[in-house]
Protein backbone atom coordinates (compact mmCIF):
# COMPACT_ATOMS: atom_id res chain seq x y z
CA UNK A 1 0.00 0.00 0.00
CA UNK A 2 1.28 3.47 -0.90
CA UNK A 3 2.06 5.65 2.11
CA UNK A 4 0.05 8.37 0.35
CA UNK A 5 -2.97 6.15 0.99
CA UNK A 6 -2.16 5.57 4.63
CA UNK A 7 0.57 7.63 6.29
CA UNK A 8 0.85 5.19 9.19
CA UNK A 9 1.99 1.62 8.66
CA UNK A 10 -0.46 -0.96 9.94
CA UNK A 11 1.09 -4.42 9.77
CA UNK A 12 -2.36 -5.96 10.31
CA UNK A 13 -4.12 -4.01 7.55
CA UNK A 14 -6.52 -5.91 5.29
CA UNK A 15 -4.96 -6.21 1.84
CA UNK A 16 -7.06 -5.19 -1.13
CA UNK A 17 -7.64 -8.08 -3.58
CA UNK A 18 -6.01 -5.97 -6.31
CA UNK A 19 -2.88 -5.71 -4.17
CA UNK A 20 -2.86 -9.46 -3.53
CA UNK A 21 -3.33 -10.29 -7.21
CA UNK A 22 -0.68 -7.79 -8.25
CA UNK A 23 1.76 -9.32 -5.76
CA UNK A 24 1.37 -12.71 -7.45
CA UNK A 25 2.34 -11.07 -10.75
CA UNK A 26 5.35 -9.36 -9.20
CA UNK A 27 6.45 -12.64 -7.61
CA UNK A 28 6.25 -14.40 -10.97
CA UNK A 29 8.34 -11.73 -12.69
CA UNK A 30 10.96 -11.64 -9.93
CA UNK A 31 11.27 -15.43 -10.12
CA UNK A 32 11.98 -15.14 -13.86
CA UNK A 33 14.50 -12.33 -13.36
CA UNK A 34 16.36 -14.27 -10.67
CA UNK A 35 16.58 -17.25 -13.03
CA UNK A 36 18.51 -15.16 -15.57
CA UNK A 37 21.30 -14.27 -13.15
CA UNK A 38 24.46 -16.37 -13.70
CA UNK A 39 25.56 -18.72 -10.96
CA UNK A 40 28.05 -17.05 -8.66
CA UNK A 41 26.67 -13.54 -9.18
CA UNK A 42 24.83 -12.24 -6.13
CA UNK A 43 21.34 -10.80 -6.77
CA UNK A 44 20.26 -7.60 -5.04
CA UNK A 45 16.59 -6.59 -4.84
CA UNK A 46 15.68 -2.90 -4.59
CA UNK A 47 12.03 -1.86 -4.22
CA UNK A 48 11.80 1.88 -4.87
CA UNK A 49 8.65 3.64 -3.68
CA UNK A 50 7.82 0.53 -1.67
CA UNK A 51 5.07 2.09 0.47
CA UNK A 52 4.45 -0.05 3.53
CA UNK A 53 7.00 -2.63 2.24
CA UNK A 54 4.41 -5.41 1.96
CA UNK A 55 5.75 -6.55 -1.41
CA UNK A 56 9.46 -6.43 -0.66
CA UNK A 57 9.07 -8.19 2.69
CA UNK A 58 7.10 -11.01 1.07
CA UNK A 59 9.64 -11.30 -1.75
CA UNK A 60 12.44 -11.57 0.82
CA UNK A 61 10.65 -14.54 2.41
CA UNK A 62 9.64 -16.13 -0.91
CA UNK A 63 13.19 -16.16 -2.27
CA UNK A 64 15.13 -16.20 1.00
CA UNK A 65 17.82 -18.52 -0.35
CA UNK A 66 18.79 -15.86 -2.90
CA UNK A 67 19.63 -13.15 -0.38
CA UNK A 68 22.46 -12.60 2.10
CA UNK A 69 21.61 -13.60 5.66
CA UNK A 70 23.82 -10.96 7.21
CA UNK A 71 21.76 -7.78 7.72
CA UNK A 72 24.92 -5.66 7.63
CA UNK A 73 25.44 -6.85 4.05
CA UNK A 74 21.80 -6.84 3.01
CA UNK A 75 20.72 -7.79 -0.47
CA UNK A 76 17.13 -6.59 -0.14
CA UNK A 77 16.32 -2.88 0.10
CA UNK A 78 13.07 -1.00 0.62
CA UNK A 79 13.20 2.68 -0.35
CA UNK A 80 10.47 5.29 0.15
CA UNK A 81 10.83 9.05 0.59
CA UNK A 82 7.76 9.04 2.85
CA UNK A 83 9.32 6.77 5.47
CA UNK A 84 9.46 8.24 8.97
CA UNK A 85 11.70 6.89 11.76
CA UNK A 86 8.54 5.42 13.31
CA UNK A 87 7.66 3.69 10.04
CA UNK A 88 11.12 2.15 9.79
CA UNK A 89 11.00 0.98 13.41
CA UNK A 90 7.66 -0.73 12.74
CA UNK A 91 8.94 -2.38 9.55
CA UNK A 92 12.08 -3.64 11.25
CA UNK A 93 9.89 -5.30 13.86
CA UNK A 94 8.37 -7.36 11.02
CA UNK A 95 11.58 -8.06 9.05
CA UNK A 96 14.94 -6.67 10.10
CA UNK A 97 16.80 -8.42 7.27
CA UNK A 98 15.46 -5.90 4.76
CA UNK A 99 17.28 -2.55 4.78
CA UNK A 100 14.90 0.45 4.85
CA UNK A 101 16.06 3.71 3.26
CA UNK A 102 14.42 7.08 2.60
CA UNK A 103 16.40 7.96 -0.52
CA UNK A 104 18.07 6.12 -3.37
CA UNK A 105 21.24 8.11 -2.70
CA UNK A 106 21.60 6.13 0.55
CA UNK A 107 21.90 2.90 -1.43
CA UNK A 108 25.50 1.72 -1.54
CA UNK A 109 26.07 0.09 -4.93
CA UNK A 110 28.05 -3.14 -5.19
CA UNK A 111 29.32 -3.27 -8.74
CA UNK A 112 29.84 -7.04 -8.74
CA UNK A 113 26.14 -7.71 -8.05
CA UNK A 114 23.09 -8.19 -10.30
CA UNK A 115 20.38 -5.69 -9.42
CA UNK A 116 16.64 -6.28 -9.73
CA UNK A 117 14.86 -2.96 -9.27
CA UNK A 118 11.10 -2.66 -8.75
CA UNK A 119 9.04 0.44 -9.52
CA UNK A 120 5.54 -0.80 -8.85
CA UNK A 121 3.00 1.98 -9.33
CA UNK A 122 5.57 4.65 -8.57
CA UNK A 123 6.48 6.64 -11.70
CA UNK A 124 2.95 8.00 -12.12
CA UNK A 125 3.53 9.86 -8.83
CA UNK A 126 6.64 11.64 -10.15
CA UNK A 127 6.18 14.88 -12.07
CA UNK A 128 9.69 14.82 -13.61
CA UNK A 129 9.60 11.12 -14.42
CA UNK A 130 12.21 11.40 -17.17
CA UNK A 131 14.61 13.06 -14.75
CA UNK A 132 14.01 10.24 -12.30
CA UNK A 133 14.89 7.65 -14.95
CA UNK A 134 18.15 9.54 -15.52
CA UNK A 135 18.88 9.21 -11.80
CA UNK A 136 18.35 5.44 -12.07
CA UNK A 137 20.61 5.36 -15.10
CA UNK A 138 23.43 7.08 -13.26
CA UNK A 139 23.00 5.09 -10.07
CA UNK A 140 23.07 1.60 -11.60
CA UNK A 141 25.37 2.28 -14.55
CA UNK A 142 28.34 0.24 -13.31
CA UNK A 143 26.65 -2.81 -11.81
CA UNK A 144 27.16 -6.33 -13.20
CA UNK A 145 23.61 -6.37 -14.57
CA UNK A 146 20.44 -4.37 -14.13
CA UNK A 147 16.83 -5.47 -14.52
CA UNK A 148 14.01 -2.99 -14.00
CA UNK A 149 10.39 -4.03 -13.53
CA UNK A 150 7.84 -1.20 -13.84
CA UNK A 151 4.08 -1.32 -13.33
CA UNK A 152 1.85 1.74 -13.79
CA UNK A 153 -1.84 2.60 -14.31
CA UNK A 154 -2.81 2.32 -17.96
CA UNK A 155 -4.55 4.62 -20.47
CA UNK A 156 -4.66 8.37 -20.03
CA UNK A 157 -8.29 8.51 -21.22
CA UNK A 158 -9.19 6.73 -17.97
CA UNK A 159 -7.51 9.42 -15.84
CA UNK A 160 -10.01 10.50 -13.18
CA UNK A 161 -10.42 12.28 -9.88
CA UNK A 162 -9.41 9.00 -8.24
CA UNK A 163 -5.97 9.40 -9.85
CA UNK A 164 -5.74 12.91 -8.43
CA UNK A 165 -6.72 11.56 -5.01
CA UNK A 166 -3.76 9.19 -5.23
CA UNK A 167 -1.33 11.86 -6.41
CA UNK A 168 -0.99 10.57 -9.99
CA UNK A 169 0.32 12.86 -12.72
CA UNK A 170 -0.49 10.55 -15.63
CA UNK A 171 -1.49 7.11 -16.87
CA UNK A 172 0.44 5.15 -19.50
CA UNK A 173 0.37 3.13 -22.68
CA UNK A 174 3.01 0.44 -22.97
CA UNK A 175 4.81 2.39 -25.74
CA UNK A 176 5.53 5.14 -23.21
CA UNK A 177 7.23 2.58 -20.98
CA UNK A 178 9.27 1.37 -23.94
CA UNK A 179 10.63 4.89 -24.25
CA UNK A 180 12.27 4.38 -20.84
CA UNK A 181 14.21 1.44 -22.28
CA UNK A 182 15.54 3.72 -25.02
CA UNK A 183 16.48 6.32 -22.43
CA UNK A 184 18.34 3.67 -20.43
CA UNK A 185 20.02 2.17 -23.53
CA UNK A 186 18.55 -1.15 -22.45
CA UNK A 187 16.68 -4.10 -23.92
CA UNK A 188 13.03 -4.98 -23.32
CA UNK A 189 12.51 -8.46 -21.87
CA UNK A 190 8.73 -8.30 -21.93
CA UNK A 191 5.83 -5.88 -21.68
CA UNK A 192 2.06 -5.81 -21.72
CA UNK A 193 -1.16 -5.05 -19.89
CA UNK A 194 -3.02 -6.84 -17.11
CA UNK A 195 -6.44 -6.82 -15.44
CA UNK A 196 -8.72 -6.57 -18.49
CA UNK A 197 -11.82 -6.94 -16.30
CA UNK A 198 -10.88 -3.82 -14.32
CA UNK A 199 -10.21 -1.98 -17.58
CA UNK A 200 -13.79 -2.73 -18.68
CA UNK A 201 -15.22 -1.70 -15.31
CA UNK A 202 -13.22 1.55 -15.20
CA UNK A 203 -14.22 2.38 -18.79
CA UNK A 204 -17.91 2.11 -17.89
CA UNK A 205 -17.59 4.04 -14.63
CA UNK A 206 -15.62 6.78 -16.39
CA UNK A 207 -18.66 7.56 -18.59
CA UNK A 208 -20.72 8.55 -15.54
CA UNK A 209 -18.03 10.31 -13.50
CA UNK A 210 -17.95 14.09 -13.04
CA UNK A 211 -15.30 16.09 -14.93
CA UNK A 212 -11.74 16.05 -13.59
CA UNK A 213 -11.16 18.71 -10.94
CA UNK A 214 -7.59 19.93 -11.48
CA UNK A 215 -7.71 21.83 -8.17
CA UNK A 216 -8.74 18.78 -6.21
CA UNK A 217 -6.49 17.92 -3.29
CA UNK A 218 -5.07 14.39 -3.13
CA UNK A 219 -6.83 12.66 -0.25
CA UNK A 220 -5.77 9.03 -0.66
CA UNK A 221 -8.24 6.18 -0.37
CA UNK A 222 -9.65 4.23 2.55
CA UNK A 223 -8.47 0.73 3.41
CA UNK A 224 -10.17 -2.38 2.04
CA UNK A 225 -13.10 -3.40 4.24
CA UNK A 226 -14.26 -6.53 2.42
CA UNK A 227 -14.59 -9.86 4.17
CA UNK A 228 -12.53 -12.99 3.61
CA UNK A 229 -14.91 -14.49 1.04
CA UNK A 230 -15.18 -11.28 -0.96
CA UNK A 231 -11.42 -10.87 -0.90
CA UNK A 232 -10.89 -14.45 -2.08
CA UNK A 233 -13.39 -14.17 -4.93
CA UNK A 234 -12.14 -10.78 -6.13
CA UNK A 235 -8.51 -11.88 -6.00
CA UNK A 236 -9.34 -15.14 -7.82
CA UNK A 237 -11.11 -13.26 -10.62
CA UNK A 238 -8.12 -10.95 -11.07
CA UNK A 239 -5.68 -13.88 -11.01
CA UNK A 240 -7.64 -15.75 -13.69
CA UNK A 241 -7.93 -12.49 -15.65
CA UNK A 242 -4.12 -12.14 -15.64
CA UNK A 243 -3.55 -15.78 -16.59
CA UNK A 244 -5.91 -15.53 -19.56
CA UNK A 245 -4.20 -12.31 -20.70
CA UNK A 246 -0.79 -14.00 -20.44
CA UNK A 247 -1.93 -16.96 -22.54
CA UNK A 248 -3.38 -14.69 -25.20
CA UNK A 249 -0.16 -12.65 -25.29
CA UNK A 250 1.84 -15.84 -25.96
CA UNK A 251 -0.17 -16.43 -29.14
CA UNK A 252 0.19 -12.82 -30.26
CA UNK A 253 -3.10 -11.41 -28.98
CA UNK A 254 -2.69 -8.30 -26.84
CA UNK A 255 -5.68 -7.15 -24.81
CA UNK A 256 -5.89 -3.94 -22.76
CA UNK A 257 -5.78 -3.80 -18.98
CA UNK A 258 -6.10 -1.28 -16.19
CA UNK A 259 -2.35 -1.63 -15.57
CA UNK A 260 0.64 -1.93 -17.87
CA UNK A 261 4.14 -3.23 -17.21
CA UNK A 262 7.59 -3.61 -18.69
CA UNK A 263 10.79 -5.47 -17.79
CA UNK A 264 13.97 -3.76 -18.97
CA UNK A 265 17.47 -5.25 -18.77
CA UNK A 266 21.06 -4.32 -19.53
Amino acid sequence: MDLVENGNIDIFVKRHPWELARYAIIREKVRKMLATIPEGVKPVLVDIGCGDAYVVQKLYNEFISSWDDNPSNSSVFAIDINFTPENIKTLKSVNDKVLYLQNIEELEIRTECAYIVLLNDVIEHIDDHLGFVNILDAHFKKVHSFQLFITVPAYQHLFSNHDIDLGHFRRYKVDQLKAYATQLSAEISESGYFFFSLFLARSVVKIFEPPIDENRQGIGVSAWKGGALGTFLFRSILTIDYQIGSLLRKVGIDIPGLSTYIIIKR
